[in-house]
């Protein structure tokens, strides 16, 4: 695995900017890293209020993969958390943990101290989560 992370971007951002700094973003990766795979974990909130903004980012990371010739998968989170955790519906601790058994440098970002940090390390061990799924399909 070549990069995991998290992009933080403002609340009041709009749709349009959101997915020009997301596509900015991954660009500079490629360009920097030149992976052979692009992994996306599919956007899969019935309810939620962003849902056509991600469902449009990942459609544009998508054919960002294409247009670098990179071969670029989504797997639905479900499935993500049950080859890591055994369940779909592990929640992200139990994610965070079992990616921390296969990267135990990443163990001290478990504990938090504050809500912020818990959210953010969160979506960092679900992008690690991300590309383990990716790589044990490969």
């Amino acid at each position: 695995m070549l990069y995991h992370g998290v992009k933080v971007l403002p609340l009041d951002i709009g749709v349009h900017a959101a997915r020009r700094a997301a596509r900015r973003t991954v660009e500079e990766i490629i360009s920097h890293l030149q992976p052979d795979i692009l992994a996306i974990e599919e956007s899969f909130y019935g309810r939620s209020k962003r849902l056509a903004a991600q469902v449009a980012l990942t459609r544009a990371l998508q054919s960002l993969g294409q247009k670098h010739e990179i071969m670029t998968e989504c797997y639905p989170p479900t499935s993500i958390r049950k080859y890591l955790c055994g369940s779909g519906w592990a929640g992200k601790r139990d994610v965070a943990l079992m990616v921390t058994y296969r990267y135990p440098e990443l163990k001290p970002y478990i504990v938090h101290d504050r809500r912020w940090k818990e959210r953010f390390h969160g979506h960092m061990f679900d992008a690690v989560a991300v590309g383990l799924f990716a790589l044990s399909h490969r």
